[in-house]
C-alpha cells in the first residue's frame, strides 16, 4: 500500500534530484509533488502550441530523469497517472467574452500539452518506459479554469496563471477504497 510515509520519501527524492535545477528552469515543487514550470515566455509563444527550443531544452534535461526516478522499484508500483496540465490566462486576443475565450484558452492548453507529451516521448532516453508511459502519462489542458492568482484581469495574473505543471497521481486512494470495501463485508 502507498502510505504517507512513500509520498514524504517520494518528494524528498525529487527535491534532491532536481533542487540545482529549479532556478535556471523557472520551477518549483509544490507540496503536492507537483512540478510547476513558471515561465511562459520560455514554455510557447503567445496562441502557439509549438515548444519553444529553450523549454524542449529544459524538458530533455528535466523528463529522462523524472521518469528514472518514477519508476524506480522505490516508486513504480506508487504511480497512478503522471498528469501533464496545460493551463493559461484567461484572456483571448480579439474577444471580451469570457465564454469564447475560455474555450479558445481549452484548445490551446490541450494542444499545447499534447504537443508536449508527444515530444517528450521522442526522447531517446526515455524509449525504454515507453509502454509504462504511454500507460501513465497523461496530457490534460485545463484553459483558465484553475488559476493561480486570483486577479484575472492584471497582466501579472495573466502571466502568473500561464504554466505547465507535472502533476503525480498514486494509487493510495485505489488502494484505499479496496481496504474500506473488505472492511465493510
Amino acid at each position: 500500500m502507498v502510505s504517507s510515509a512513500a509520498a514524504v520519501a517520494a518528494k524528498l527524492a525529487l527535491q534532491r534530484e532536481f533542487e540545482k535545477d529549479l532556478k535556471q528552469w523557472n520551477a518549483e515543487i509544490l507540496g503536492d509533488m507537483t512540478i510547476r514550470f513558471n515561465d511562459p515566455t520560455v514554455l510557447f509563444a503567445t496562441g502557439s502550441s509549438e515548444l519553444r527550443p529553450r523549454f524542449r531544452e529544459v524538458l530533455g534535461q528535466f523528463f529522462p530523469r523524472y521518469v528514472a526516478l518514477l519508476t524506480s522499484p522505490q516508486f513504480k508500483g506508487a504511480v497512478k497517472e503522471i498528469r501533464i496540465e496545460g493551463h493559461t490566462s484567461a484572456a483571448w486576443t480579439g474577444t471580451t467574452d469570457e465564454r469564447t475565450a475560455y474555450f479558445k484558452n481549452m484548445e490551446l492548453s490541450q494542444a499545447r500539452t499534447r504537443s508536449t507529451l508527444e515530444y517528450l516521448l521522442s526522447l531517446q532516453k526515455v524509449r525504454p518506459e515507453e509502454n509504462w508511459l504511454i500507460q501513465h502519462v497523461t496530457a490534460n489542458g485545463l484553459s483558465s479554469s484553475h488559476p493561480i492568482s486570483p486577479d484575472e484581469h492584471s497582466a501579472a495574473a495573466q502571466t502568473a496563471n500561464q504554466r505547465v505543471e507535472f502533476r503525480i497521481v498514486t494509487n493510495a486512494s485505489d488502494k484505499m477504497d479496496l481496504i474500506a470495501q473488505k472492511l465493510q463485508k
